[in-house]
């Protein structure tokens, strides 16, 4: 038989397989000829066996099996094959792709292979005979895999009857069959189908290739290829396949059905069980979403009182046992310098409220339980007109060193005496002018005893007994941050914002917080969904990422952010600093280095802004940072302000656990 080689004709000649010794003569004809046909074309009498009759074509037969053939490859209308050049795609709308190898394909790639058609005229195929060299490549892209219950490698090929070829094929580098012999060995072409493993599979691009084995010891013969996919049916398109055990592809509507209500049992379930905890723990929590449901505004305020009462008579209990004794002195220029701010308030309500014993009484438990700051001093200013009427302070002189902008003072303070008139005037045409007066004599006579920062505290805050620990960990914080960049500095940090203003809104951050509350919900319901149910389908896995994000949203919002902040105050490194925002003062911790100047810019400005809208001035002016610490590290009790005896604040505000 003549085949075209090189447009040479060069005749195949080929011994008897079953023949052990080589014919010598036809072994030298046979080179012969391939040496004068200019090519010298490896025929290997061994690997390669005789024409079976089988394989014997007549031309009218040779013809029928080409027409067949290619009608097959090109009718657009055929089902059983689908033919494509530029891209191999498996999707949910394509079921199979038809590889005639003697065609050029951008994604086949063929090693150390020949062809012919010595044995089928006409219809060319390939031969693989260099062991672990001649290999067919097939790339092929998965659209969806979710989308597909099982991928077939269809193989047309055959081997010979005694000296066979063995293949491995490999999926995705991993091997999933070695030395593959086929299943007869009589040289006629047949179609064997081999599964692909789905979890071997990847989205996107995917290879399969089909390589001589090292143990083999024939050739093997490769026509065309085929990939075919079976798609889910309905129910499993959508991901309940995934998740249960079914029976094949015999499911009922009723199942169907029945998996689908499981994942909507899952939904409502959570939904049912998880609100209303949330709401059970909520319902009594401040500034969350159903707390005023719960309670009225006389409630509310009754009850504000009573933890006032109750937070006033341990105060009394504990001021009751210190003694001079047990304040810790100073040497030199103090570390820390600590400063209640009080004034006698005029409201008949507060004569009963006793902030400044609550005040008192937290902050020397906190400052002589403090370890960090071995070298500081704790102190009283008193700013009231009249010191001596103010019976509260004047108690507490014997036990903790007091100051007094209108009388003596137990330390040794200084101010600048071009300020002595200032601070010796008693009318002023507001109260707002003698608060930010009140404020710079205390702030600048504690700062004549030259210590590094000053704690300034107002008479209606509590700290946490935990709060000289937090402030120095921040400090440490902004220490190393002054090593790397020039923001190290600051003017003041504020340990308390009111709480009514810390909820969610519309600002940036806030918003961006409940994106990212919303992404960690969805995140986690992913998750489980992965572990539990082991769905690969995207279209579950993003709806449980949507009513995660959604219930975790919803969570936080019925908690209410205020108290949201409260589950970061578990430890010091929870705790945040934020640019401060205008208000408020009621505890302040200043850097010593930069009180002389806020004391000159409140003395300008005194006038024109309150306290805290003077000192938020003044850091916009100059641009060096001040900080706001989340969440507070002080409680406000002070429901009656000094600065007026006709309101009290929202009753909300004062209900919290002092026990922190």
């Amino acid at each position: 038989m003549l085949v075209k080689w090189s447009n040479i004709p060069v005749l195949m000649l080929l011994s008897d397989p079953d023949d052990e010794s080589r014919n010598p003569k036809v072994y030298f004809v046979r080179l012969f000829l391939q040496i004068i046909g200019g090519k010298l074309y490896s025929v290997y009498s061994n690997d390669l066996d005789l024409f079976p009759n089988n394989m014997e074509f007549t031309e009218m037969e040779t013809k029928s099996r080409k027409r067949s053939f290619n009608e097959q490859r090109h009718d657009p209308s055929s089902t059983k094959y689908r033919r494509t050049y530029d891209s191999l795609c498996l999707s949910i709308q394509s079921s199979c792709i038809f590889l005639d190898f003697n065609q050029t394909y951008d994604n086949v790639c063929f090693k150390c292979t020949e062809t012919t058609d010595q044995y089928r005229p006409g219809m060319p195929y390939k031969l693989l005979h260099y062991p672990m060299r001649s290999s067919v490549e097939i790339i092929f892209s998965i659209i969806d895999l979710d989308f597909l219950q099982e991928i077939h490698l269809g193989l047309n090929s055959c081997t010979g009857q005694h000296y066979y070829g063995l293949i491995n094929i490999i999926v995705n580098k991993v091997p999933i069959l070695i030395d593959y012999a086929g299943l007869r060995h009589d040289m006629a072409f047949r179609e064997e189908s081999f599964s692909i493993p789905k979890h071997l599979c990847v989205h996107g691009e995917n290879k399969v290739k089909v390589q001589l084995s090292n143990n083999s010891p024939g050739i093997f013969w490769l026509s065309d290829a085929r990939i075919t996919a079976t798609r889910f049916s309905l129910n499993t398109k959508y991901g309940l396949g995934n998740c249960f055990k079914s029976n094949g592809h015999k499911k009922t509507t009723m199942a169907v059905l029945s998996k689908l209500l499981l994942h909507m049992l899952l939904f409502l379930l959570s939904f049912c069980i998880i609100l209303p905890v949330v709401v059970f723990y909520s319902w009594n929590k401040p500034f969350s979403m159903v707390f005023t449901l719960f309670h009225g505004d006389n409630s509310i305020k009754t009850w504000a009182d009573t933890l006032n009462n109750q937070r006033l008579a341990k105060a009394k209990q504990y001021l009751a046992t210190i003694n001079e004794t047990f304040l810790p002195g100073y040497i030199g220029e103090p570390e820390l310098a600590v400063v209640i701010v009080t004034v006698n308030r005029t409201n008949q309500d507060y004569d009963k409220s006793g902030y400044i014993l609550q005040t008192v009484a937290a902050t020397h438990k906190m400052f002589v339980q403090d370890k960090i700051f071995p070298n500081k001093i704790m102190m009283i200013c008193n700013v009231d007109v009249f010191p001596q009427n103010y019976t509260e302070v004047v108690k507490l002189k014997s036990s903790i060193p007091v100051i007094q902008r209108y009388g003596l003072s137990s330390l040794p303070i200084t101010f600048d005496f071009k300020r002595r008139v200032l601070y010796g005037t008693k009318i002023y045409p507001n109260s707002y002018y003698k608060e930010t007066v009140d404020y710079m004599y205390c702030l600048e006579t504690a700062h004549s005893l030259r210590p590094k920062y000053v704690l300034m505290i107002e008479d209606d805050s509590m700290p946490r007994s935990n709060a000289l620990e937090i402030i120095h960990h921040k400090l440490q914080y902004l220490k190393r941050k002054s090593t790397s960049t020039l923001h190290g500095e600051f003017v003041y940090i504020k340990l308390f914002y009111p709480p009514k203003w810390q909820g969610y809104g519309f600002e940036l951050s806030r918003v961006s917080e409940i994106i990212c509350i919303g992404c960690i919900g969805g995140s986690t319901l992913v998750a489980i969904n992965l572990m539990t149910c082991k769905s690969r389908s995207n279209f579950i896995r993003f709806a449980y990422f949507l009513y995660g994000a959604w219930l975790f949203v919803l969570v936080v919002l019925t908690i209410g952010r205020q108290n949201v902040l409260e589950f970061f105050s578990s430890s010091k490194h929870f705790y945040t600093l934020r640019p401060s925002p205008g208000c408020c003062t009621p505890a302040m911790l200043y850097s010593g280095k930069h009180i002389p100047q806020v004391i000159n810019f409140l003395e300008t400005h005194y006038k024109d802004l309150h306290t805290d809208l003077a000192l938020h001035t003044f850091i916009k002016q100059t641009g060096i940072p001040a900080y706001q610490i989340e969440p507070n590290l002080f409680h406000h009790i002070g429901m009656y302000t000094s600065l007026s005896s006709k309101t009290h604040k929202s009753a909300e505000e004062f209900i919290f656990d002092d026990s922190q």
